[in-house]
């Protein structure tokens, strides 16, 4: 294992103890984020609030009691943003390079929408791991 850290990229090298593959994660720490206007698009409100408590419930998290997302996933990125109408911001919190892909770390925070943190959680801190 291998850390290389500079002002704005920490860099994480790893080699895969069985298979002798390498991967490689950069945090990227100042790298700016920005605000997206994402319309509504459902016009059943009661099964937006259904699929909103699934996300919060499963992968989603809270950030500042406000729904948020981390993810590698497009799809859930998209589809996420999607279910929080409304101003959504999205950041790239980092990149994943491996032998086989390559993945974007999406963090996504529904501005105007509010949200309970999960048990055991206060609100302010983020609710995944």
């Amino acid at each position: 294992m291998v850390h290389l850290y500079n002002r704005d990229v920490a860099i994480e090298v790893n080699k895969v103890a069985k298979g002798g593959s390498i991967t490689i994660n950069l945090s990227l720490s100042e790298l700016e984020g920005d605000d997206v206007k994402v319309i509504n698009t459902f016009s059943d409100k009661e099964a937006l609030r259904a699929i909103q408590r699934g996300w919060e419930m499963t992968d989603g998290g809270v950030i500042n009691d406000h729904p948020a997302m981390n993810t590698a996933q497009p799809w859930q990125a998209v589809l996420w943003a999607l279910t929080y109408p409304g101003v959504v911001y999205m950041h790239i919190g980092g990149i994943g390079i491996n032998e086989e892909d390559i993945s974007v770390i999406w963090i996504l925070i529904a501005k105007d929408h509010r949200a309970k943190p999960k048990r055991g959680r206060r609100g302010g801190q983020k609710a995944w791991c």
